[in-house]
């Protein structure tokens, strides 16, 4: 795929406890979740080359049964291409489909690493939570 490349440039950005968990993307995983029309990939293109990527995950929330939500499991635009408006373009393009598809709600993960929440604020989402995570061992 022509995006997999990015995938350790990405991994090598935000990933979790680098020095202990290496990149092992379960493709099979992601595979299921399209079978059942629940994945939802965007690759960004400049003069016909992928510079960036994002995707998402669907479901019904368990304590809405009628809210149907879009979880970003991950947004990556090459370092070159940064700052100059693709990321936001990216967003409003996934924002725009999925609105189009019946989604009501688009929640993002933002790892502390690389922090990017400045433009969802500017495009009006609000932080709902805060995660916390350990590697037991």
């Amino acid at each position: 795929h022509e995006v997999k490349p990015m995938f350790d440039l990405n991994f090598n950005e935000t990933g979790q406890n680098p020095d202990k968990l290496s990149l092992n993307v379960d493709y099979q995983k992601y595979a299921e979740y399209e079978a059942l029309g629940a994945l939802f990939f965007f690759v960004c293109r400049v003069d016909g080359k992928a510079i960036g990527y994002c995707m998402f995950v669907t479901l019904k929330g368990g304590h809405h049964k009628d809210l149907i939500v879009a979880l970003n499991d991950v947004i990556f635009v090459l370092p070159e291409f940064r700052k100059n408006g693709i990321g936001t373009h990216l967003i409003n393009f996934a924002e725009n489909h999925m609105k189009g598809i019946g989604v009501h709600k688009i929640s993002w993960e933002i790892r502390t690493q690389k922090d990017w929440s400045p433009i969802l604020k500017k495009k009006g989402y609000v932080q709902e939570a805060v995660i916390y995570g350990k590697l037991l061992e």
